[in-house]
């Protein structure tokens, strides 16, 4: 891992110990399928990978994601999406945690990688009489995933975003 400065956002290591989050190592990937100009704009030629992400070194060494490079991407369809709206959209439900959304111009809907919150969960997993051993047993039983996803749903619905919008 290391931080490359983003200067016109003022995120730089020497001022804020921030920059974009940039990964090398065999779990990255070679580039995008038949689309080299793309493949460019996120991996150098010595296999650093760009993710768009801001990151922040803490004071314990660890390292923590503030921001994003651009806060605004397009789905394949056409429509444009900002993630933070949608992010903040999924963290009103009492059972979501930490929500970060992710889309790109070649899918037509968005993911999402939700931290839950666990004491909520398991409270809603023993009275649905799903639960299951430890937090990560519970995490990934169908049952919690399909669970946290209606919940979202729901708040996105409620917060009336349109349904390309909902991860």
């Amino acid at each position: 891992l290391k931080l490359v400065d983003v200067p016109d956002r003022s995120y730089t290591t020497a001022l804020n110990s921030s920059g974009e989050v940039c990964t090398k190592g065999a779990c990255n990937f070679v580039g995008y399928h038949k689309n080299q100009e793309e493949t460019d704009k996120v991996l150098e030629p010595d296999g650093w990978l760009h993710t768009g992400d801001i990151g922040r070194w803490n004071a314990d060494g660890t390292l923590s994601i503030i921001d994003r490079k651009k806060n605004i991407f397009k789905l394949s369809q056409g429509e444009y999406i900002a993630a933070e709206k949608i992010e903040m959209v999924c963290s009103k439900s009492k059972y979501v945690s930490q929500p970060w959304v992710y889309g790109n111009s070649f899918m037509p809907q968005l993911v999402a990688v939700v931290t839950p919150d666990w004491a909520e969960l398991k409270k809603a997993a023993a009275e649905g009489g799903w639960l299951k051993g430890d937090a990560k047993e519970l995490a990934a039983s169908a049952e919690a995933k399909k669970f946290i996803l209606e919940q979202m749903v729901l708040e996105g619905k409620a917060a009336k975003l349109k349904s390309f919008e909902l991860p």
